[in-house]
């Protein structure tokens, strides 16, 4: 009796204290427009998407994949389906730290080719990148092009 004592002493504050996940950060107009410029100073579009396509090919010769089916797969493949999270991470950030992040990644990118960018990600956008894009390798894009 005891233990069922001590054991609900702990697992009732538990389910009435707990609460849902903060709703995700959105940036301000201003800001949404500074942080598409980090998007394109960084190149981040473009490494997606060469990134994405470069696994496609990889499993899709891992498992003998039809032509038809890597060409409809990487077809599916949108940046704009991810790129909320970038967003949601930068929104978290005032328009002053935008504005530094914009003069230290132009003066970084200044004299690089499309290729060897330097870019910013945290952990939160690797993870939703590595989550996206297995559903991008699991052909789960597809319909959802558009």
């Amino acid at each position: 009796m005891k233990y069922v004592l001590l054991a609900l002493l702990f697992i009732i504050p538990t389910i009435s204290f707990s609460q849902n996940p903060p709703p995700a950060a959105i940036p301000t107009q201003s800001n949404k427009k500074l942080i598409t410029k980090i998007i394109t100073i960084s190149n981040i579009d473009n490494y997606y998407y060469d990134y994405c396509v470069n696994k496609v090919y990889e499993k899709a010769a891992q498992e003998n994949w039809t032509e038809e089916k890597k060409n409809k797969i990487i077809a599916s493949i949108n940046f704009q389906q991810y790129n909320f999270t970038i967003y949601n991470t930068f929104a978290l950030y005032s328009e002053e730290e935008l504005l530094k992040i914009i003069a230290v990644l132009t003066i970084l990118n200044e004299k690089k080719s499309d290729d060897s960018k330097f870019m910013l990600i945290n952990s939160m956008m690797l993870s939703n990148f590595e989550v996206h894009l297995e559903n991008i390798l699991a052909g789960k894009m597809i319909s959802s092009k558009r």
